[in-house]
């Protein structure tokens, strides 16, 4: 299989920074949890983020256009985990809500919602040139 992308450290990556610099300040968070909620809300935002950091990896590093847009729903699938837990723990009172935290998770979508469309376009133009 030929591999038509440059190859570029993981670390280099904007959309990798992202995700990681998200989950990290997730995890700064978990220390406010009540003890009630370490096995509830807090291990699902924590799972959220962990999951998040996983799926967008093997997105960047996946070579297959039909396994990208794959690990990229997954990618969107897990970022809306990831906010929905954010959001009901600032809800429960269990943390503060940061503003700008909700919106970088919207942006993250964005850019999730960019390469979704572009591993579709992917697959689809390998699918067409096979049926040529």
């Amino acid at each position: 299989m030929k591999v038509d992308k440059k190859l570029v450290r993981l670390e280099e990556m904007p959309l990798w920074k992202e995700v990681c610099e998200l989950a990290e300040y997730m995890y700064s968070k978990l220390h406010e949890f009540t003890d009630q909620e370490k096995w509830g809300t807090q291990s699902k935002l924590r799972t959220s983020a962990n999951d998040l950091m996983f799926v967008v990896s093997r997105a960047l590093g996946d070579a297959s256009p039909s396994g990208s847009e794959y690990e990229w729903g997954q990618a969107r699938k897990h970022a809306a985990a990831l906010k929905t837990m954010y959001r009901f723990a600032c809800r429960q009172h269990f943390i503060e809500l940061e503003p700008a935290i909700m919106v970088r998770l919207d942006n993250l979508f964005a850019l999730i919602d960019a390469e979704v469309d572009k591993a579709y376009q992917q697959t689809k133009e390998a699918n067409d040139k096979e049926l040529d």
